[in-house]
This record gives structure tokens, sequence and C-alpha cells, in this order.
């Protein structure tokens, strides 16, 4: 009785240690296939530095996307949308509510060089985009409003957030 308890308990162990194994190839291929994005994610996880600037330079608003974990080129981004909505609290969306997107910037029309995204645009089409997500919202245009940054990895679905600006309405004008 006693051995055919140990052969049992052999063959349970050869045979579960045998999918593990298959489990672990698996696991370390998808890890090699995807290095670059997963560099890109735990960068965008640890890059508290990373923040939302907006300048006003005459007759345009310029929007920064600054101090990247990462070079702002189509290696490492697909693009930054700048928006109103509000992340709550977490580290990623899986999708970006584009009715509240304010101006977006992929690698290829980026305006700023190195570890920064920057587009520009002027003022009264700013001030318009951002009084109809709040009026779409069936609230009136506040004197702030905070200005989410989202960065979108290159293939990868979902968008990180970067620290936001706090945009005085009043400058628009």
């Amino acid at each position: 009785m006693f051995k055919k308890v140990a052969a049992g308990t052999l063959v349970t162990g050869l045979l579960f240690s045998g999918f593990s194994s298959n489990t672990f190839a698996a696991e370390a291929s998808t890890t090699v296939n995807n290095s670059s994005n997963d560099e890109v994610n735990e960068s965008l996880e640890q890059a508290s530095d990373a923040s939302v600037n907006i300048e006003i330079n005459g007759k345009y608003v310029e929007f920064y996307a600054e101090d990247l974990a990462n070079k702002f080129t189509d290696r490492y981004y697909s693009e930054i949308v700048f928006s109103t909505q509000d992340p709550n609290g977490r580290a990623y969306l899986n999708t970006i509510d584009r009715d509240q997107k304010i101006i977006s910037v992929d690698p290829e029309d980026n305006e700023a060089s190195g570890y920064t995204a920057m587009v520009s645009q002027r003022k009264t089409k700013i001030l318009d985009k951002i009084y109809k997500i709040y009026d779409n919202q069936g609230y009136s245009l506040p004197k702030y409003v905070n200005v989410y940054a989202y960065a979108k990895p290159a293939n990868d679905n979902r968008y990180w957030v970067i620290q936001p600006y706090r945009l005085n309405t009043d400058d628009l004008y």
C-alpha cells in the first residue's frame, strides 16, 4: 500500500513540475517580447518627477510634459494627451475620455526635444475647448482647471498619469 501512495505522489509531482516549467517558459518569452514596454511602464510608474507645465506666450498656449522618464520618441511613446479628465488616484487609465481632451502631441509633431513633449495652440482655441468641455458637462468655466497629461507608451493601451498643472483660466483671455 505504501509503495502505491509513494508512486502516486512521485507521478503527481512530476506531472505538476512539468506543467509549471512550461508556464515559466511562456512568461519569460512574453517578458522578452515586451521588454521595451515594460521599461517604459516601470519608468513611468517611478517617474514622479514628470510633470505638466503650461506657459502663455503671447497669443499662444504652450503645453509641456517635462522630465519624462525616457526621450519622447516613437520608440517609447505613441502620444501624450493633455486633458481635464481626473485619474481619481489611479496610476494609469485604460482609456481616455476624448471629450475631455484639450490637446495632444505625438513624437512626430513634438515641438521640443529630449525628455520633454511640447505642443502649442492659439489661446482662443484653448479657451474655447476648455469652455466646451465644462459646458458639455453642465458646468460653467471655473477660475482654475487642473490639466492632466497622460503618456501612452508605444505598443501599450494604457495611459500613464503625469503630475497635473493648475491653470488659471483668466490667463487665457
